[in-house]
């Protein structure tokens, strides 16, 4: 018996990570998101302050994480075609300069794209595991969350959820 409950537990687990506990988001109620200052990869610096008054999806990720590099096309493909509707910026915690720069030239990606070396940003939101995305309102709250790589479908959906709020 005690083998059994082991058995599921551990089954639970793996597929936990498996699936990057994804889907665990909405928020009960709106909370307000941390301040961060991140350098963008043409050096300048950008905070939560500059997307003030427009809705924004912030995902934190690493060069290194299978999933983040999975998700990456999806982003790319939600932002070229919903330019406008919201903000997105694409925070790499602890990663090679070099492998992001690869990575978004490999992607051809027009959004925000900064670094965290030290991983600050990251800390601020709890970022514990990633890929995480944070969907936060004009007013700078965090309305919603997804941990796991997102699909393009699920990205839509919830753009379409932080757009209507806003009144888009």
């Amino acid at each position: 018996m005690r083998k059994s409950l082991l058995f599921v537990f551990s089954a639970i687990l793996a597929a936990a990570l498996i699936t990057g506990c994804a889907g665990l988001g909405k928020s009960a109620a709106p909370k307000r998101a941390p301040d961060f200052k991140v350098k963008l990869m043409d050096k300048s610096e950008v905070t939560l302050d500059s997307f003030k008054g427009r809705p924004l999806v912030l995902n934190f990720g690493s060069s290194r994480c299978p999933r983040c590099i999975f998700e990456f096309p999806a982003f790319k493909e939600v932002y070229d075609s919903r330019k406008g509707d919201a903000e997105f910026l694409m925070i790499f915690l602890k990663s090679s300069e070099d492998e992001v720069v690869s990575l978004v030239n490999k992607n051809d990606s027009k959004f925000k794209v900064a670094m965290d070396p030290d991983g600050v940003s990251g800390d601020a939101y709890n970022v514990f595991g990633i890929p995480v995305t944070f969907f936060i309102d004009e007013n700078g709250n965090i309305v919603d969350d997804y941990f796991g790589s997102i699909s393009k479908r699920e990205l839509n959906n919830r753009i379409d959820e932080l757009t209507k709020k806003a009144g888009k």
